[in-house]
């Protein structure tokens, strides 16, 4: 998205403060209140620009993240398989980041959700679905399914 800055000009000439009654003639008006407890910022072409100015920073700022996340969801990548009871699932990430692993019993619709980061020795996930994920070495990792029923895994990845 972008932002289309504004140049804000000053007004310039001469007899700016004068105007017209409905009746004809002309009349000045000068600013002459009876108090002024804060002067307030001006309202001049240099503080709207310098307002432009940030504005458009900061929507060059946002574009520039939404860019950066665009790239890191283009670089995520899944798969997902069905793992047999008291079997175990080996394959090679090359360079990631995190890997999130969840497991579900075939049929269930309850699962369970893992974040492993990367060179994690070894992890043994305890609930209703319990999984064993371990590191080789570089970026090979081996699933386990620990239980006497198969499992569906769904594992999401990111390249770095």
């Amino acid at each position: 998205m972008a932002y289309n800055k504004k140049t804000w000009l000053a007004r310039l000439g001469q007899g700016l403060n004068k105007f017209i009654f409905n009746g004809g003639s002309k009349v000045t008006l000068e600013s002459a209140p009876d108090v002024v407890t804060q002067a307030g910022t001006p309202l001049s072409a240099k503080n709207m620009n310098d307002l432009e100015d940030r504005i458009d920073s900061e929507f060059t700022n946002v574009n520039d993240a939404i860019n950066a996340i665009s790239v890191k969801i283009g670089n995520l990548k899944e798969t997902s398989f069905e793992l047999a009871s008291n079997a175990s699932y080996e394959f090679d990430i090359d360079y990631f980041s995190t890997v999130l692993i969840s497991s579900a019993r075939s049929g269930s619709s309850d699962s369970s959700l893992f974040f492993v980061a990367p060179n994690t020795v070894s992890a043994i996930f305890n609930n209703d679905n319990p999984i064993s994920v371990s590191y080789g070495s570089g970026t090979h990792i081996t699933i386990s399914n620990l239980t006497a029923r198969s499992l569906g895994i769904h594992i999401i990845y990111m390249k770095v």
